[in-house]
């Protein structure tokens, strides 16, 4: 362990959003952030070191910036290559750090993980009446959430409840937690909800009041098989991947 600290300032500042796969101009590679860790509980011996020998930017090389739950479990992390310490406060504690990303962490992730922490992820539907942006964070902490749960076999027939669905985050929020229960997740771009329906043989979902999100996923994108509404692409994507799709 390096440190363990209440709460990094500046790390989830991002503002990317669910329909970003069909911006030719999205970024790639990696992207550079600057975040201070604040409330420092307790340093390890490398940090420790670099921290007193020299009072200089020290190279802490690829981390694991782990989120933790109150009782100390990990339950989902992210990666920061080349860190590095690029001041240490004698009174506070705290920490300024640059390091570099894929993505920058969503400046929303930040609240739905302190939901997830303190146990406030457990009843269905609390997405619903969340922002599209709240969603978007929410749907980041779903894909990184490690649950520490005993397995249990998936449903084959899952029901998503399309007139709760306004917008394209909240029908990945629908179908996580259709799929795999409150916080779950099952894609939060067509690629993965491809390979997540893939995964489950058999799948069958009733989609209930698909007028409804139809009336909400209207944006048309261009796809290989032509011009398609996010609707149209999400029914083709699941059929696609071999599950049947129930419009009622």
């Amino acid at each position: 362990m390096l440190a363990s600290f209440d709460r990094l300032d500046d790390f989830f500042v991002g503002d990317a959003n669910s329909g970003d796969e069909f911006d030719a101009y999205a970024p790639e590679g990696l992207v550079p952030v600057h975040f201070r860790a604040d409330g420092i509980r307790s340093v390890g011996p490398v940090l420790r070191a670099s921290v007193e020998s020299t009072r200089r930017p020290a190279d802490l090389g690829d981390l694991d910036l782990d989120v933790l739950d109150e009782a100390g479990n990990t339950i989902g992390r992210y990666w920061v290559g080349a860190v590095a310490l690029t001041h240490a406060e004698d009174h506070g504690p705290a920490f300024s750090m640059t390091g570099w990303v894929s993505r920058l962490a969503h400046r929303s992730a930040d609240a739905a993980w302190d939901r997830l922490r303190h146990g406030r992820l457990t009843l269905a539907g609390q997405w619903v009446g969340l922002t599209q942006a709240e969603r978007e964070g929410w749907l980041e902490v779903a894909m990184r959430y490690e649950r520490h749960l005993p397995p249990k076999r998936p449903p084959t027939v899952i029901t998503v409840n399309g007139g709760d669905i306004t917008d394209l985050a909240g029908f990945y929020c629908a179908i996580g937690e259709a799929a795999n229960g409150p916080g779950g997740y099952f894609g939060a771009n067509f690629m993965a909800l491809r390979e997540c329906a893939r995964d489950r043989p058999g799948l069958t979902v009733r989609w209930r009041d698909s007028d409804a999100s139809a009336r909400h996923l209207d944006t048309v994108v261009e796809t290989l098989a032509g011009p398609m509404t996010w609707m149209e692409l999400a029914v083709s994507t699941l059929r696609d991947a071999g599950a049947t799709v129930v419009l009622e």
